[in-house]
């Protein structure tokens, strides 16, 4: 809180800027468009032909009205993520870099470097989590969401939790003077090219069942790749049944899911309960990005222990395993060891979360 006090106007200035963005982007979109007139050039043979293999055949067709305002509402959060997670980045990442040396006074003064650590991530993650209360509030309403507000509200959330995460890890992997441009490229690089929303990785490839790896290196690089499908396909989800991503489960029992709409713009395939027609929002990102966020986080307060050692007043690791202190090498060696394997157990259930089918 006293920090945050003594930095009141540039967070204010910080605050404006974030906000302002989704503000303006949303305003430039203007409001959300679910469905649009399309004359749809239907095969009247497999129309009336009564055989469910020829008129499937049709389908895309019929959906045509809902499945080609897919790329409009990914395009949207796209932008939003992208500039957002930037954003968000680059503050996060400055709050960290300045308070380097003050770091360096207190872990050379014998401080305990985890509850420093502890509290950077907790002050930081809820200032721009209440960022993210207010850009959602804004996007919401300027776009006029067919879904609830609290989709909005949480995918925000969750996209700042991914942010603020690799702000953390970051600043202790370059140089002080590279930060802004190291957070910056990764936040925008793989916000944009690793997101699913366009080439080269696409939700496509992503969800391709021999791509588990690419889907991987998606969701633990890229901020966005969560929000972009979360925004989406809120929408889609609160559609009737006629646009093809909803469907009345006792008359449409036997529908194939391959020829659903979900299944033509490539979202969600990994929920078993994605047809089911519903305007609270799509939260199977949810977990995934949470996980994630605490592995990110994880492997933050690990490297902070040997990043820039030297300037912390302490010995290299090496040194203080091969002294002669045993006692104190041993306690090293077992931290270590736990701390691994602690990291591999958050990697892997982070990895099942990413690739389960729910």
């Amino acid at each position: 809180i006293i920090v945050i006090s003594r930095n009141s106007f540039t967070l204010l200035i910080d605050t404006s800027l974030i906000v302002g963005s989704v503000a303006l982007i949303s305003s430039f979109d203007g409001v959300v468009t679910v469905t649009r007139n399309t004359l749809p050039a239907i095969d009247m043979d497999n129309l009336v032909s009564g055989d469910p293999a020829r008129m499937v055949h049709e389908f895309p067709d019929f959906f045509a009205h809902a499945v080609l305002v897919s790329i409009r509402l990914v395009e949207y959060a796209l932008k939003i993520g992208v500039i957002t997670s930037v954003l968000v980045g680059l503050t996060a990442a400055k709050s960290v870099a300045e308070k380097r040396l003050n770091f360096f006074r207190e872990a050379g003064s014998g401080y305990n470097v985890n509850a420093y650590f502890l509290a950077l991530n907790i002050v930081g993650t809820l200032v721009h989590s209440l960022q993210m209360v207010l850009c959602s509030l804004f996007a919401f309403w300027l776009r006029d969401s067919i879904a609830k507000w609290h989709s909005f509200y949480i995918h925000f959330i969750m996209m700042a939790w991914l942010c603020v995460g690799w702000a953390m890890l970051i600043p202790l992997l370059v140089p002080l003077g590279n930060v802004v441009m190291a957070t910056g490229f990764f936040m925008a690089f793989f916000g944009l090219l690793f997101s699913g929303g366009l080439d080269p990785v696409t939700y496509e490839k992503i969800y391709d069942p021999n791509s588990g790896a690419l889907a991987l290196v998606s969701a633990f690089v890229s901020p966005t790749r969560f929000f972009i499908e979360g925004i989406a396909v809120a929408e889609h989800r609160c559609l009737p049944q006629q646009s093809g991503f909803t469907r009345i489960t006792e008359i449409s029992r036997n529908l194939p899911l391959q020829y659903t709409s979900f299944s033509y713009v490539h979202l969600g395939q990994n929920d078993s309960d994605i047809m089911k027609r519903s305007c609270d929002g799509f939260y199977w990102g949810v977990l995934p990005a949470l996980l994630i966020g605490f592995t990110i986080r994880y492997l933050a307060a690990g490297v902070i222990h040997i990043s820039d050692r030297p300037k912390q007043i302490k010995r290299p690791l090496k040194e203080v395993i091969r002294g002669s202190n045993k006692g104190e090498a041993r306690r090293l060696v077992v931290s270590i060891c736990l701390y691994l394997v602690g990291l591999v157990a958050l990697f892997g259930i982070s990895s099942w979360a990413i690739l389960r089918k729910a």
